[in-house]
């Protein structure tokens, strides 16, 4: 079974240390932590505990735990740290989810809600093959962040693309 410490170790080799990118949409970021998503933390202070409770607190579902492989399940977590705000990361379940789908034979809902039956598709998929659909489609996901930007601005997000990418291939 999957377990948080090991994911939220993954993340922290991808999540550096204070960053203050005027490019960045979410501002002050520590640990992956940005000041867009909690105003009310002081960024530059933030401890690497601190990072963790906010990371265990927002970020880990509790059905993670019983997600099988720990690969996906660090997938799971570190694509959703990556790409949602404070609420719980919808955007990184709802991809998950599209993977799911593509390569199951039955229904699967695209809510953005890591429940039962989205724990039981996971587990039942060949980690290899879920784990290949998922970071293709979280490589989709952030070209699209740049091919939808207008023009003026797709300079600003081209140069986070190659980041994202080798974030997803690692």
């Amino acid at each position: 079974m999957a377990e948080f410490d090991k994911a939220v170790a993954q993340t922290f080799a991808h999540e550096g240390g204070f960053a203050n990118d005027v490019f960045d949409p979410g501002g002050e970021t520590m640990y992956g932590i940005s000041k867009r998503s909690y105003p009310e933390e002081d960024i530059p202070n933030l401890t690497r505990e601190r990072a963790i409770k906010l990371y265990r607190q927002d970020f880990w579902c509790p059905l993670y735990d019983q997600i099988q492989s720990q690969a996906v399940a660090n997938e799971l977590f570190d694509f959703g740290v990556n790409t949602s705000a404070r609420e719980w990361p919808k955007v990184a379940v709802r991809v998950l989810q599209e993977s799911l789908r593509y390569l199951m034979v039955g229904p699967m809902v695209i809510d953005g809600v890591f429940g039962r039956r989205t724990l039981e598709a996971t587990n039942s998929i060949s980690q290899d093959r879920l784990l290949r659909e998922f970071r293709a489609r979280q490589a989709f996901y952030y070209a699209n962040i740049v091919i939808r930007a207008p023009d003026a601005e797709e300079w600003k997000k081209r140069r986070f693309l190659e980041t994202w990418l080798r974030r997803v291939m690692a």
